[in-house]
């Protein structure tokens, strides 16, 4: 099964969570800020690894989603000669790309009964 990073809608609990953990974050900033004085080597490289993570949470309490591994399906449509790619969890369409030459191939093979064709195994002998 294929995963693809996706959008995900936030419940309300995680962005309560993720609110949580902005503010935990923010106050480490300001606690290694306090900090600095004792190693600024190691407070330049923490303060930038936490102000990343503040980035990235602030980010996602806004926007109300993060992405998230989600199972997703590619769909040829032979047709239309794409393929389109759709998520499990909500069965929402999230891409479509042309077929690929290999891909259209697939096409010369399919089986396609005909309308007055007997039923399978039978043979005229």
């Amino acid at each position: 099964m294929k995963t693809r990073q996706l959008p995900v809608t936030l419940t309300d609990d995680e962005t309560k969570l993720r609110g949580q953990a902005l503010a935990r974050t923010i106050k480490a900033i300001d606690e290694t800020e306090l900090g600095r004085v004792e190693s600024n080597k190691n407070f330049k490289s923490e303060l930038e690894r936490l102000e990343i993570e503040k980035h990235v949470l602030s980010n996602t309490v806004n926007n109300g989603f993060e992405y998230r591994d989600v199972q997703v399906e590619e769909r040829p449509n032979h047709e239309k000669k794409v393929v389109e790619t759709f998520r499990l969890d909500t069965g929402d369409r999230v891409d479509v790309r042309a077929m690929r030459e290999d891909e259209m191939q697939e096409e010369l093979f399919r089986v396609v009964p005909h309308p007055g064709a007997m039923g399978s195994g039978s043979t005229n002998a």
